[in-house]
């Protein structure tokens, strides 16, 4: 059986889907509700552990053959663009391109 999360695909590369990311986060980081949630400890620690926990996984996964490369960045093209659509999602009128 196989899972396959169901990813809104916007045609973005991962750049502009990234690009689009961040400008909805910073449209975030400047609503009141959100500023706490925002500041730069608070980003940077779950930023870098994330970042090092997904580079290890990914390394290893590619070493023992399970996906290629290739399979590995359409996948990381994706899930950019989804994340961008749940950004886009949450500010019902915004689009963040």
């Amino acid at each position: 059986m196989t899972w396959k999360p169901d990813w809104k695909d916007l045609g973005l590369t991962y750049e502009q889907a990234l690009h689009g990311v961040q400008t909805g986060v910073m449209h975030e980081m400047h609503s009141p509700a959100r500023q706490s949630a925002t500041e730069p400890k608070h980003l940077r620690v779950g930023i870098n552990a994330a970042m090092s926990d997904h580079a290890a996984l990914a390394f290893l996964l590619v070493e023992k053959g399970i996906f290629t490369k290739e399979e590995y960045f359409e996948s990381l093209r994706l899930a950019m663009n989804n994340e961008l659509a749940r950004y886009e999602a949450c500010h019902p009128g915004m689009t963040f391109r």
